[in-house]
């Protein structure tokens, strides 16, 4: 008696330990995140397969799904995958589909149509599937258009299309399926916040830090910002190039007289690099006369160097003066040494002397 009662506790022993082991998931877990701008949006998932099944109006029914007897018996969305929640994390305030949602963690129910989908962002996003859901805890409802693809993909998953600086398409795929929703940021203002909390810290002190911090407010037309981070920039020794950015902010606040004054300073007491990239700042503004004046002033305090003739040759070519273009790519193209930037020039006079 006492060897079979051993043999029991052992074979339970061995049952216990037996349901902690790790085996493959029928719809194993996936998580994909994208970056847009500094904001991050991950969502999590598991991916069950079609695997034969009739999906659309079968397995996950069309409107909201019967009450069923696990959980509290409610009509119920469709969880959006499989098992746990289905859950985004957005890092900073969102808008989908327009409207704002919070930055947290949600969970993710859907209810499909034929002709439309409601996309639902829940506040509990730590249940077990649908079973729960509590339509008094959703955080925001949209709705979309569902697009029918050629192709069917047996696995449902979730990823991005179209993202740039501000926004980015999230989707869920499965079968023939595609449900897309956008996701916006407003990023300049997400980015500028987070400089503000930045420039309380070491990057204070940093010249290169609060002239970064100035030309991106600058680019955002956050000028008050910009001329007071590029003034902090000078007094922790930013040098002549926060006072050639401090022209161009006064330039844009409308100052142009005070704007004029710092240039000449400037320009007067900048090496080579200051005055090309100057230049260049003022090409890319669409300033195409100053920043000739610019690459001009750098030719003439830097004549035996091949990249102020470069340089001033983009300019001349930028405002239409083709024969001043070639004249000064050739002078850059006999001063250069290196063999690749040989070549680049005598493309760019080829194809400025075939163009003629």
């Amino acid at each position: 008696m006492k060897k079979l009662l051993c043999f029991v506790i052992l074979a339970c022993g061995m049952m216990a330990t037996a349901q902690d082991l790790r085996l493959p998931d029928a719809s194993p877990e996936a998580m994909v995140m994208q970056e847009v701008g500094i904001s991050k949006v991950t969502i999590s998932y598991s991916s069950p397969a079609v695997n034969g099944r009739e999906i659309w109006g079968n397995l996950v029914p069309y409107g909201m799904e019967k009450s069923n007897p696990f959980g509290h018996g409610k009509p119920m969305p469709w969880r959006a995958g499989a098992n746990e929640n289905t859950t985004i994390t957005l890092t900073h305030d969102a808008k989908i589909e327009g409207q704002i949602l919070k930055a947290g963690t949600y969970s993710i129910h859907m209810i499909p149509e034929t002709d439309q989908w409601v996309i639902i962002f829940n506040n509990n996003y730590t249940s077990w599937g649908s079973f729960f859901y509590e339509e008094s805890e959703d955080a925001l409802r949209v709705t979309v258009k569902p697009q029918m693809m050629a192709d069917s993909q047996d696995r449902l998953s979730y990823g991005f299309d179209n993202t740039d600086r501000n926004k980015t398409i999230a989707y869920l795929r499965w079968e023939k399926v595609k449900v897309p929703f956008t996701i916006s940021f407003d990023t300049p203002q997400i980015v500028l916040n987070y400089i503000r909390q930045r420039l309380k810290n070491r990057e204070a002190w940093d010249h290169g830090s609060l002239s970064q911090a100035a030309q991106f407010a600058l680019r955002n037309n956050s000028l008050d910002e910009a001329l007071s981070w590029t003034d902090r920039a000078i007094n922790s020794g930013g040098g002549t190039s926060a006072f050639f950015l401090k022209s161009i902010i006064l330039d844009k606040q409308g100052k142009k007289t005070e704007a004029d004054a710092i240039k000449k300073r400037a320009i007067d007491n900048a090496t080579e690099a200051d005055l090309n990239t100057f230049g260049y700042q003022l090409l890319g503004q669409g300033k195409t006369a100053e920043a000739v004046e610019v690459f001009r002033a750098n030719a003439k305090k830097f004549p035996d160097s091949w990249n102020v003739y470069d340089s001033l040759g983009d300019g001349l070519e930028a405002i239409g003066d083709k024969k001043g273009a070639i004249e000064s790519f050739t002078k850059a193209q006999k001063l250069v040494k290196d063999d690749a930037n040989k070549k680049r020039i005598g493309d760019t006079l080829k194809r400025l002397q075939d163009s003629k």
